[in-house]
Formats: C-alpha cells, sequence, structure tokens
C-alpha cells in the first residue's frame, strides 16, 4: 500500500498560518509489513522522496504509531530535512542551554535530502507484542517544520491490523529426576518369590507342571550365578514356604514344610552353593484368608462385599472356608484367581562379593548379572548417556526387576517412561512414593504432560522448597504454559 504525503488544502494553509509553497514534491509512503513475530511486532516502511519533496530550509518529521481502542504506541521518529535545515538544526544544538538539552528527544532517524536528488528510506523497527496489539492499526504522525519552525501536524492511516501469526500451541519441556542410588556394602541381599505348582498333597517338585519351568528359572538364575562366581561368598540362606487355606489346617503345614524341604534338597543338589547346612534356615507358613483381603477388593469377583465380610469376621480358618463354599460363584473364582497367589516360596541370600570397575560391571551386564548393586548398574546406565537404548534398558527393565520394592528403582523408571511420554505406566510406579521430592517432581511433570497444571505447580513447588533444581525450571514451564495458553485464546 502506498500513501502519498504532503498533500495539502488552501484551507489549512490559511487556518494554520503555514507556507504550504514550500513542499512542492512528494514523499511517499508504502506500507510494506505490520506484522506478529513471536513476541514482536515488526514495521516496515518504505519511504520514497523525490528530489522536490522537501525544500533546503525546510523539514518533515515522520512517526509510525500503532493505535488501539484505549492504548497506542509511539515507535521511533523519522526528521527528514534539507541541506539548509541541516545547519540550521545543528547550529540550534549547539546553542542549547543544559536545561533544554536535557529535555530533548533526538530524532531517531535523520534523512538529509537534496532538491536534485530522489531519497529512498527503509524504515524497520520491532517492539515488544502486548495483547491490545492484536486489534490496532498502524498510522503517521507528520509533522511539518518551515524555515521560522513553524509546525503543522496531521495524522494518516497506513493500514488495516497486524497481521497475526498462526500459533503452535507451546509444548513443555519439563525435566524429570533421577537419582543415583547409595552405595552398598560388601555384604548383600538378594530377594525373591517364585509361585510353584504341586499336584494335590504332594511336595516333588515336577519341572514341567503347569508354570513351574518359568517360575524355577527365575530361581536357576540368580543361584546360578552365586554359585559361579568367584568372587562371591555366600553367607546365610533363607526359604520360606507359604501355603494357601483351603482344606485341612494342620494338613496343609504339614505339606507346606514338606514342600520346603523339597525346594531347599533342589537348590543344593543343583547349585554347588558355598554355604554350609549351619547357615541354610527354612520356615512354613499357612497363609490366613485375610492375605487375600487387598487383592479382592480391587477385583470385582461376585458377592465381594459378601466374600469380604465372611473373611473379616470368621476367625476359624475351616469355618471361614464353609461359608465362602456356599457361594459358589464366587468360591470358584477364588480357588481359580485368588488362593494361587498365596502358594509361593520367598528365598532371601546374603552374600559378600568385591566391588566392580566401571568396565568390569559393564561386561557383567552384557551377560545379564543379577548381583551388581544398583549404583554399580546406575553407573553404567549412565556411561551410555541418557538418549541411549542401554540406558533405557538398564533403568526401565534390569533395575526394577532385581530391585523391584526400591524407591530410587522405581522413580528412575518413572522418569524414563515421562520422557516417553508414558504417563499411566509412570504414574503406577511412583504412586507407591510419594513421600519423596523427587517423586513429587516426576509426579509433577506427569500432571503437566496430562495437562493438569494447578496440581503439577503444586507438587513442583514443594519439590522446589525441598531444593529440587528440576522442579523449579518445570514452574518456569508452567508459566510459559499458562502465558501460551492466554495468547491462544486470541
Amino acid at each position: 500500500m502506498s500513501l502519498f504525503v504532503v498533500c495539502f488544502s488552501e484551507i489549512q494553509a490559511q487556518k494554520n498560518d503555514f507556507n504550504f509553497n514550500d513542499y512542492k514534491g512528494v514523499i511517499a509512503i508504502n506500507n510494506s509489513r505490520f506484522a506478529e513475530e513471536g513476541n514482536e511486532i515488526h514495521v516496515v516502511i518504505e519511504v520514497q522522496i523525490n528530489g522536490r519533496g522537501v525544500q533546503n530550509y525546510a523539514a518533515v518529521r515522520l512517526v509510525p504509531k500503532i493505535v488501539g481502542k484505549n492504548n497506542y504506541r509511539l515507535l521511533p521518529d523519522i526528521m527528514i530535512q534539507g541541506s539548509n535545515k541541516r545547519k540550521t538544526y545543528n547550529r540550534w544544538l549547539r546553542t542549547m542551554s543544559k536545561t533544554e538539552r536535557f529535555e530533548f528527544t533526538d530524532p531517531e532517524t535523520i534523512v538529509y535530502v537534496t532538491p536534485k536528488t530522489d531519497t529512498t528510506f527503509i524504515y524497520d523497527t520491532r517492539l515488544f507484542y502486548e495483547p491490545w496489539m492484536d486489534e490496532a492499526t498502524l498510522a503517521l504522525n507528520q509533522e511539518l517544520i518551515d524555515y521560522r519552525d513553524q509546525r503543522s501536524l496531521l495524522v494518516f492511516a497506513l493500514g488495516g491490523k497486524v497481521a497475526v501469526e498462526s500459533k503452535e500451541p507451546y509444548k513443555v519441556q519439563p525435566k524429570v529426576n533421577f537419582i543415583t542410588p547409595e552405595p552398598e556394602q560388601s555384604n548383600r541381599r538378594r530377594q525373591g518369590k517364585a509361585f510353584l505348582d504341586f499336584p494335590l498333597g504332594s511336595s516333588e517338585i515336577l519341572l514341567n507342571y503347569r508354570r513351574n519351568f518359568e517360575e524355577l528359572a527365575k530361581i536357576n538364575q540368580i543361584f546360578s550365578e552365586i554359585a559361579s562366581n568367584r568372587d562371591v561368598k555366600v553367607n546365610s540362606l533363607y526359604i520360606e514356604g507359604y501355603a494357601s487355606p483351603e482344606g485341612n489346617y494342620a494338613a496343609n503345614e504339614q505339606l507346606s514344610r514338606e514342600r520346603i524341604v523339597a525346594l531347599k534338597n533342589y537348590i543344593l543338589r543343583k547349585f554347588d552353593l558355598p554355604v554350609s547346612y549351619g547357615k541354610i534356615y527354612t520356615a512354613s507358613f499357612v497363609e490366613p484368608w485375610a492375605a487375600l483381603r487387598g487383592d479382592i477388593v480391587a477385583s470385582d469377583i461376585p458377592y465381594k462385599e459378601l466374600v469380604l465380610s465372611i473373611i473379616d469376621n470368621t476367625r476359624n480358618p475351616a469355618l471361614c472356608e464353609a461359608k465362602l463354599k456356599r457361594l459358589s460363584v464366587a468360591w470358584h473364582s477364588l480357588q481359580r484367581d485368588f488362593l494361587p497367589r498365596l502358594r509361593r516360596v520367598e528365598y532371601q541370600i546374603d552374600f559378600t562379593m568385591k566391588a566392580y570397575s566401571l568396565n568390569e560391571a559393564k561386561a557383567m551386564v552384557r551377560k545379564g548379572t543379577t548381583l551388581l548393586s544398583q549404583l554399580e548398574l546406575f553407573r553404567v546406565a549412565m556411561s551410555y548417556g541418557e538418549s541411549s537404548s542401554e540406558f533405557e534398558n538398564i533403568i526401565l527393565e534390569v533395575i526394577p526387576n532385581q530391585y523391584s520394592d526400591d524407591p530410587v528403582a522405581a522413580i528412575n523408571a518413572a522418569a524414563v517412561l515421562l520422557r516417553k511420554g508414558e504417563t499411566a505406566a509412570a504414574k503406577r510406579y511412583l504412586e507407591k512414593h510419594t513421600g519423596n521430592p523427587a517423586a513429587w517432581n516426576n509426579l509433577g511433570v506427569m500432571h503437566l504432560l496430562n495437562g493438569d497444571l494447578a496440581q503439577a505447580q503444586s507438587l513442583f513447588e514443594r519439590a522446589a522448597a525441598k531444593g529440587v533444581e528440576e522442579a523449579k525450571h518445570n514452574l518456569q514451564e508452567i508459566a510459559a504454559q499458562r502465558a501460551d495458553y492466554a495468547k491462544m485464546k486470541r
């Protein structure tokens, strides 16, 4: 768009007592850009001045401005001066008093013109965007100055509203927490559990009976590694067996003891463990019906409330079983889905071993070891870099499998999942460890990724108060997200 300025009527001239004959030529304004760019408004104006646009002894001052409904913003001005006017202007500056000079603001740009030369000037400025500018227009104040310094002001509209960028929503970049595990002592411990199936009334371990192959593989992995590692000295071995409560209680106790002996003999025959018989301890237990309560509450078993009432209010195990059997549909579900969870073996092996160097630990991880400490595994993972597949595998798979109940392992695994955007899986790790400041930050990231800014901010503030640096960064991300929401409403 072009606008020709310095076009005046005789009525204006008489009213302002202004000598418009000083302006014989034309100053053309080409409004070439008025647009939003990121967080700024970009204004570009082409000013074309022909040879007689401004006489030697005169000047024209142009002040672009952004005009909104209730706001306006003056932009840097342009002074166009003839050669004689420039001399007068410079002399005037030299003779100013200190007070006058202090109060005077120089033009942002001064363009000097001569009568015989056409001049083109590109005006280019940027200013920070403010929301009111969405509905604003670009205008131009034009001040005419003759040789006697008499002035007249005209205002011209240069174009329509600002060109607003199409916006992509702000994508938050939260930071998760990884916790360095505490070092383990040379005395270490491994614990695990296996769910072995036995034929009715039998204590013989059958490798291919139901799911025994898979369950025995869990035991075989750790005990075979301990037996074959020359750096390991076994200090003690604990084996505990648990039976479900249905049937004769005394018979269940006897059968549980026999099954524990069978497992102990299986381990000692299969593995050459460096441990004396006096350091092997066994115990057996019949789990009460109440041990099923938590699983039943979380289930949709038929007659759930009645089943819970019977378990809560019947102390005699045999009577409890008899009452439950009367609920045939519920009893079938208990036998199929719940009671097998009580028939398990838990083992604990305490041993001493040396600390491994990083290279030794990396070699052991490649072999699938289960003996390294969590700190050793963490250092191996970090050595590959946090963006590597090795890091993800160790933090997300290896460590949680060996340290399933450890809060550090859970929080670190959740951090990997959150980086992948898997918030539901991360929640399952974090919801058990809500007393840890690092968990607060990672839970906050989970809520932030799910769009719950209020809950995320509360958690970040709690974590930041405990010195979690990642939480301080995440609070800034929330502020950026909220600012973007406000801007997107346009």
